[in-house]
């Protein structure tokens, strides 16, 4: 065995070490049920008999004075709220 094979194997311990240490608080994870949250949420639609441009949202953006940039596919609209 020469100083070469050595390295590499201790190389390839180097990285499973590594991911062990990077990985193995993962397997403590859980997932958290969110179900209960929704209830609270308000869901409202908008739509285009609703005063948007299209129907279809393409992106929505918040400016720092608080409105809604949204980007149709047909136009851009602002919503204050």
């Amino acid at each position: 065995m020469n100083v070469h094979s050595k390295r590499r194997k201790l190389g390839g311990w180097r990285i499973v070490l590594l991911l062990t240490a990077l990985l193995g608080p993962l397997r403590f994870a859980h997932a958290r049920d969110g179900a209960g949250h929704l209830s609270t949420c308000i869901h409202d639609v908008w739509r285009k008999r609703d005063g948007l441009p299209g129907n279809m949202i393409l992106d929505v953006l918040q400016t720092r004075d608080g409105y809604l940039w949204l980007a149709t596919d047909r136009g851009l609209v602002r919503f204050d709220g």
